[in-house]
């Protein structure tokens, strides 16, 4: 397995994170990253992935630096479900929708300046268009219902306390027992509080079995 710290790492925005489990993409979170408009406008239109090669999406909850970024993925081509509670996905939609309309909004500001500068006008990240596209490929999981999301990975959502909807962290398993060096079980947690520095990834063998837990915040 390799776990890809995407976004919301060293920073507390565009939270998203890329296992690779077993020759398949799961995607957590889908994030907007919100800061200085340069800087945002080249994170938020760069996927650092090809959108067609993922496999599967788990989305935590509906705030944008979360979801936000779900509308320009399934633009780049991802066609997958997106997993989360139903709540997220009731949530999201008006959220996304409304996200929509701004990125409509800002282009056109920015727009007007460039030409009265004599500059190409831009292209909005995605359109409230474009937003209405992701709703269709939610798929409303229950807190404490187990799927599998890729072949071979079991997967539950727990309750975070958030904000309506959201689950804290993602318990992932997935079997091991092709591995010679990790046979068995391994059981990831994935908390809300991914991308905060000083937090480490630990592997602990007290918790679960063969071999144990990997729980990073």
């Amino acid at each position: 397995m390799k776990i890809h710290f995407l976004g919301a790492a060293r920073t507390v925005t565009g939270s998203m994170h890329l296992l690779e489990i077993n020759g398949s993409r799961l995607l957590l979170d889908c994030g907007l990253f919100q800061g200085r408009r340069a800087e945002s406008f080249r994170r938020n239109r760069t996927l650092p992935f090809s959108a067609e090669e993922i496999d599967a999406v788990i989305l935590s909850h509906a705030h944008i630096d979360h979801s936000g970024n779900l509308p320009h993925l399934i633009k780049a081509g991802y066609q997958g479900p997106i997993y989360t509670t139903p709540a997220t996905a009731h949530l999201a939609n008006i959220m996304l929708l409304d996200s929509g309309y701004i990125q409509e909004k800002d282009a056109e500001y920015i727009n007007k300046k460039r030409a009265k500068q004599g500059k190409k006008p831009v292209e909005p990240l995605y359109t409230k268009e474009d937003a209405a596209r992701v709703s269709p490929q939610f798929s409303g999981m229950h807190y404490q219902q187990a799927f599998q999301p890729i072949p071979g990975v079991q997967a539950h959502l727990e309750d975070a306390g958030h904000i309506l909807g959201a689950a804290a962290f993602l318990n992932v398993e997935y079997d091991t027992s092709c591995s010679q060096d990790m046979p068995g079980v391994l059981q990831v947690s994935l908390h809300a509080w991914n991308g905060l520095e000083g937090l480490p990834v630990v592997h602990s063998r007290e918790l679960g079995r063969h071999p144990g837990s990997i729980f990073f915040g």
